[in-house]
């Protein structure tokens, strides 16, 4: 009888260090929205990956900001504490206090940790990229560092090997064609924010409110009605663009994205809904 493994691993780091590209390339597809803008994570996204006799759950968290909040802290730690593996990521450029006492927390809950340096991609010079694994492994003892590129998909296998090493003897808890594990509604505005924050960049917060009024599944066809909470008159005319073209754009685009996703006929209706406070 083979033996099946089967372990959650639980995906840390700062903002913008890279989390929702690494765990959408060591699944081999698109679990979580990815840009270049920081906090684009917003809820935990579950990830499964099977391969053969091991199953791993991934959890994407969303990145926190500095290590001074204490509610997101505290929240983490609780998910830690009922993970198998923590990865956790780091940016080769940016190591600050906020990683120091992350990782100190990491080791007093004597959590198996593989520290992950994301983005070598960009490293023009690898001694660099060496003396940082020196001075991980040297002040922290933490002997899994593990460079890789998840855009260019450098060392991935290596990171993902190293993952089922450490996976303990288990029944798998899902069936082999489940791939994530995500609310239908949550992930359908996942999208359309993803197309937002893309297309606008930097002229919106990443906060933007967006809501599913109707969600209508049949056998072949979707039918959604969702609008974006705007707040400011302003801000309604960076959403609508010259002549709607935004809007427009936004819809045609996360459309075409749901329809690859949910493998049906999409008919979205995007609005935007102003707020007055």
């Amino acid at each position: 009888m083979i033996e099946l493994y089967c372990g959650s691993v639980i995906i840390l780091g700062k903002s913008n260090v890279g989390k929702s590209t690494l765990l959408n390339t060591l699944m081999g597809e698109k679990v979580s929205i990815m840009s270049n803008k920081c906090n684009t994570t917003q809820k935990d996204i579950f990830g499964i990956y099977t391969y053969m006799n091991n199953q791993i759950i991934f959890i994407d968290t969303p990145g926190y900001k500095n290590f001074n909040d204490k509610n997101f802290i505290n929240n983490s730690i609780n998910k830690i504490v009922n993970s198998d593996i923590v990865l956790y990521v780091i940016d080769p450029f940016y190591w600050n206090f906020h990683d120091d006492e992350f990782i100190k927390k990491l080791k007093e809950l004597k959590s198996i940790v593989i520290l992950v340096i994301n983005k070598i991609d960009k490293l023009n010079y690898k001694l660099f990229l060496l003396y940082r694994i020196k001075h991980i492994v040297m002040k922290y003892n933490i002997y899994d560092v593990i460079p890789v590129s998840a855009v260019k998909h450098l060392y991935i296998d290596i990171l993902r090997k190293k993952i089922i090493s450490y996976l303990p003897i288990m029944n798998h808890l899902y069936p082999v064609y489940k791939k994530v594990i995500i609310d239908i509604k949550f992930y359908l505005i996942e999208i359309i924010r993803e197309k937002l924050i893309n297309i606008l960049k930097q002229e919106l917060s990443y906060t933007l409110k967006i809501n599913i009024n109707n969600l209508f599944i049949k056998k072949n066809i979707v039918v959604i009605d969702a609008y974006i909470l705007s707040y400011k008159s302003s801000q309604k005319g960076i959403l609508l663009g010259n002549k709607n073209n935004i809007i427009k754009i936004v819809s045609k685009k996360s459309r075409i994205s749901m329809e690859n996703y949910l493998e049906k006929k999409v008919f979205l209706t995007l609005w935007i809904k102003m707020i007055i406070k």
